[in-house]
């Protein structure tokens, strides 16, 4: 089987959630023997990077077709014109080489593919995967609300009702699609997923401070705002907040207890500060599945979260608390929740975490289930 893989970029060429997905997916497929024509976004030297993130064992069966991605600066806008145009060179480049069986499209990825398509141009199954359909889901702010209704909400419901597949991670995810509506007979639930080498076999035990980390960009949706918020009503100062990413200077807190490490973008780096903390926070108005979580869940953290798109899959009492986004009297309770847990019952929140990694969210097993559903789709296309 061949499948186009469209994605607006591979981790770490590229950051964020979405194109980490992209990279651990085709790697996943190759090391099942599927062939992958990986279209991404880059230039000639990013290009170079890109073959350096696979093994010679799986360039055997990932084909890598680098494209450049559009940049129309910071005019208002500028990504949707952006999205479409590198939309339209990928279909020109997919129409270049021989065709695929599946087509898997991330994001707006697929938008001419998919005009062609209405058009009555004939494809194999196409599939859409807009990862945590934040566009429906509520904004964090009044401009962040402008730009899904204005901008974003047309071009995505015309991808989503021309699509043959639909991705979900499930959970929140897919009771959003369906309310859009979505047809139930289009939408796949696959859960996103961690590779085994992330697993730690031991867990970071409590001492006197407990320490927390959050690891995100520097978005509104994430909730640092809430956050703050949320430690400035803790009842002890028994603890330290770890917060990775491009936070601004200019939105930082100036406390003794919170510390800012910028963008750690090398793994063995991230493993080891995440090795060093007992609880994530992942505070987040809006998300699909974050990776992140997945991450502290491998390395024995208990987890903080908030309850949106498919946190709950991850997330319930067995590993952490889950709370109501956008709500700083829950959020503050559970983090003094986790504050005054003893050393036994923390310890068993961080071994569930490691044990639910294992069970449900190893790409290995989740290669699996995205082939069958494949190859399903391909039958019924036929």
């Amino acid at each position: 089987m061949r499948v186009a893989l469209f994605t607006d970029g591979i981790y770490p060429i590229v950051m964020g959630g979405m194109q980490r997905h992209s990279l651990y997916l085709a790697k996943a497929l190759a090391g099942e023997g599927v062939q992958v024509d990986l279209y991404h976004a880059a230039d000639k030297k990013k290009a170079d990077r890109a073959i350096q993130l696979f093994t010679t064992a799986e360039l055997q069966h990932i084909r890598l077709f680098p494209v450049k991605f559009p940049d129309f600066g910071k005019t208002p806008g500028h990504y949707i014109r952006e999205s479409y145009l590198y939309s339209k060179e990928l279909y020109k480049r997919m129409q270049e080489h021989s065709a695929p069986d599946f087509i898997y499209c991330k994001g707006f990825t697929g938008w001419e593919l998919l005009h062609q398509k209405s058009l009555g141009k004939q494809f194999p199954p196409i599939a859409v995967n807009m990862h945590g359909y934040e566009i429906f889901q509520p904004a964090a702010s009044w401009i962040e609300r402008i730009k899904q209704k204005w901008l974003l909400d047309k071009p995505a419901r015309y991808q989503l009702d021309n699509a043959d597949v639909v991705i979900s991670y499930g959970g929140r995810v897919t009771d959003i699609l369906k309310s859009i509506p979505v047809a139930a007979s289009k939408i796949e639930e696959l859960p996103g997923g961690i590779t085994a080498d992330w697993i730690r076999k031991d867990i970071s035990p409590r001492n006197e401070v407990l320490r927390f980390i959050f690891v995100g960009r520097d978005e509104r949706r994430k909730g640092l705002e809430e956050l703050y918020e949320a430690i400035k009503r803790s009842k002890s100062d028994f603890y330290q907040l770890h917060i990775v990413g491009p936070i601004n200077p200019s939105k930082r807190v100036k406390l003794p207890n919170v510390t800012y490490h910028g963008s750690i973008t090398d793994n063995h780096a991230l493993r080891k500060l995440l090795d060093s903390c007992q609880v994530l926070v992942c505070p987040s108005i809006s998300e699909g599945m974050p990776n992140v979580i997945l991450e502290g869940m491998s390395r024995g953290l208990a987890i903080l979260a908030t309850d949106t798109g498919a946190t709950k899959l991850m997330v319930d009492d067995s590993n952490g608390f889950l709370v109501k986004p956008g709500d700083v009297t829950q959020l503050a309770e559970a983090w003094n929740n986790m504050m005054n847990m003893d050393s036994a019952a923390l310890s068993r929140l961080q071994q569930h975490s490691i044990a639910k990694v294992q069970d449900q969210f190893l790409w290995s097993r989740l290669a699996t289930d995205t082939i069958k559903m494949m190859e399903r789709r391909i039958a019924q296309h036929d």
